[in-house]
């Protein structure tokens, strides 16, 4: 008996153990037919994980990393964050990894342009007499006037560099090489054989750019400790323009957050100049603070999930996240190669559209930007006759009041601007988002998994939870993902046959305020980073433009942002709404700022 007992004992358990099939078997399945985008609803979402800061932010790290994390936490919290939701999708599309299925398209009116072009529209009017970042045109005018000169300037920025410590926005600069640089432009300046419409402009970069001379770290403690031996692509074309790069701003760490809050050591939080109490966003902070305090008029940063667009909404300044492609990414740290993108940060939208026409254009070592067709300089005017703006008011609305008051005022603005709103539905916005959460974060685990392995320690708390999750995406996950891309840019190019440009808050909400016990650890908190990404996920997914403008500020001082998006290679297009829309607001100065020429 005992043994007839041990034998369908073992019996079962070798069933269920070593033959019986695991996991799978019939079940319901979303089906998605090719060309088909039939299902336009859109769903307010909450991600129901707790905030983690301190304490149990430490003890759910070290969970997650455990064999309980793995077998079960994981992907619980995976689940949360609807990582396998397309694991029960059917979609007839193939997979698009890059978004450049629909960017061979040419326009009519494009045209080349030359440096007096590009001067012309740095020295255009701005009508407001009202608070105005130091813009480049200011700048140049002195140097041409020598009332200022480059080395002087250079002097006075190592100034504020040295108040500016406190802040944590500047990382690693080059004095020496700054007043070299700086004197040779004076001399250019002198002789009269400046090198282009931008000469002696001051840049910053982000810590993802590497310049020779100095660091390139990712925001991290590990990465690139040694200065840089060469420069890549765009830092290349800047000096090649007479620019001067000299510092590297502050970052989230590896670019992997959206609040600017780096506690590594040699970073620290980021402070927002409009309130030093409220995070800068990120993950390009420190290019947006550096900008919105007066340090300069230019900074670079890259956006894979709303990292230039972010930051720029809450830290008050214009921020360009232009067309996949556009400007190249060679010998980048790019850590998510397929949404990420590089864009200037800038105190006015003129000074934004004459940087990237200057920095844009096919470069053979990015072969994801080669197809592009010539930059079309925007045509800035008075009005916005003919212009068809598109709206999708669930989209729009999914908010705060605050956000939605000042972007709703900027929607009358255009409405009476002689454009046509046109009222739409973008279908399947949900699922881009999900998407593109599964795609960056399967990208960036894959590009960390050598330091994640061998620097574990040194990763900041709360990357550490997101790379857990990513480890736990799998191939079946990322290529369901891009198979919804291919949906997405079939549902793009359809919405851009209706309109000319779509609008939207930038975030959800304006810059949160620093809890106390996120300064040492950071902290998790996934419907912070999901509200601050819900409108910049469509255009890194889809590879079109995106531009975000301050319209606004709520009653802390924090200004509220504003995006316009238009199809692939139209930024002329959105500089020309952005513009508009610029001269109808009534900026703020930040509780920060350094007037660079006046005082």
């Amino acid at each position: 008996m005992e043994f007839l007992l041990t034998l369908i004992i073992s019996s079962v358990v070798l069933w269920f153990v070593f033959l019986r099939r695991h996991g799978r078997g019939p079940r319901a399945y979303i089906c998605r037919k090719q060309n088909c985008y039939d299902d336009k609803s859109y769903k307010k979402k909450f991600i129901q994980v707790p905030i983690m800061r301190g304490f149990k932010l430490k003890l759910l790290t070290k969970l997650m990393s455990s064999l309980f994390g793995n077998i079960w936490l994981v992907k619980y919290i995976n689940a949360e964050a609807e990582f396998f939701d397309f694991r029960r999708t059917s979609f007839e599309e193939l997979p698009t990894f890059y978004p450049t299925a629909y960017l061979q398209v040419k326009h009519d009116d494009e045209k080349s342009f030359t440096h007096a072009d590009v001067e012309n529209l740095i020295h255009g009017s701005q009508k407001s007499e009202n608070f105005k970042f130091v813009s480049m045109s200011q700048i140049l005018s002195h140097y041409k006037n020598g009332t200022i000169t480059p080395s002087q300037l250079a002097e006075k920025t190592l100034r504020i560099l040295g108040r500016m410590r406190k802040y944590n926005i500047i990382v690693d600069f080059d004095a020496e090489n700054l007043k070299k640089m700086a004197a040779a432009s004076t001399d250019r300046y002198r002789d009269k054989r400046t090198l282009s419409p931008i000469d002696g402009i001051f840049v910053v970069i982000k810590d993802e750019y590497p310049a020779t001379g100095l660091t390139c770290s990712s925001g991290t403690t590990f990465i690139g400790r040694n200065s840089c031996k060469e420069d890549c692509a765009m830092v290349a074309r800047l000096r090649e323009l007479g620019a001067i790069v000299f510092a590297v701003a502050n970052m989230h760490e590896f670019g992997l957050g959206t609040n600017g809050n780096n506690v590594n050591k040699g970073y620290g939080r980021c402070h927002n100049p409009y309130n030093e109490n409220h995070f800068t966003g990120g993950s390009s902070s420190g290019s947006a603070a550096a900008v919105a305090s007066g340090i300069v008029p230019v900074a670079l940063g890259t956006d894979g999930g709303g990292s230039i667009r972010i930051p720029s909404s809450y830290c008050g300044v214009v921020g360009l996240k232009p067309t996949f492609g556009r400007l190249s990414s060679a010998k980048m740290h790019s850590h998510a190669n397929t949404v990420s993108h590089c864009g200037p940060i800038c105190g006015n939208v003129r000074d934004t559209a004459a940087m990237f026409s200057l920095l844009a254009g096919a470069d053979q070592r990015f072969p994801e930007g080669t197809n592009q067709p010539k930059v079309i300089l925007p045509k800035l005017k008075e009005n916005l006759d003919g212009l068809k703006i598109g709206i999708d008011r669930r989209f729009f609305e999914d908010c705060t009041e605050e956000v939605l008051e000042h972007c709703n005022r900027a929607l009358h603005h255009l409405e009476r601007s002689g454009a046509e709103i046109v009222d739409l539905e973008i279908a399947e916005l949900n699922e881009c988002s999900v998407a593109h959460r599964i795609t960056i974060l399967s990208e960036m685990t894959t590009s960390a998994q050598k330091d994640y392995d061998n620097h574990y320690d040194e990763w900041t708390l709360p990357n550490r939870m997101l790379f857990e999750m990513g480890n736990h995406i799998t191939a079946v996950d990322y290529v369901q993902a891009n198979k919804q891309r291919t949906r997405m840019l079939g549902i793009i190019r359809e919405v851009f046959e209706q309109v000319d440009v779509i609008v939207t808050p930038t975030c959800a909400h304006a810059a949160p305020k620093v809890h106390p016990g996120d300064v040492k650890y950071g902290a998790a908190n996934a419907n912070q980073d999901t509200m601050n990404m819900r409108f910049s996920t469509l255009g890194n997914f889809t590879g079109i433009p995106g531009i975000s403008i301050p319209v606004g500020y709520n009653d802390s001082n924090l200004p509220i942002g504003f995006q316009i998006m238009a199809s692939w290679w139209r930024e002329d297009l959105i500089f020309q709404v952005a513009e508009y829309l610029e001269n109808k607001i009534k900026l703020k100065r930040p509780s920060v700022y350094f007037n660079l020429v006046d005082e």
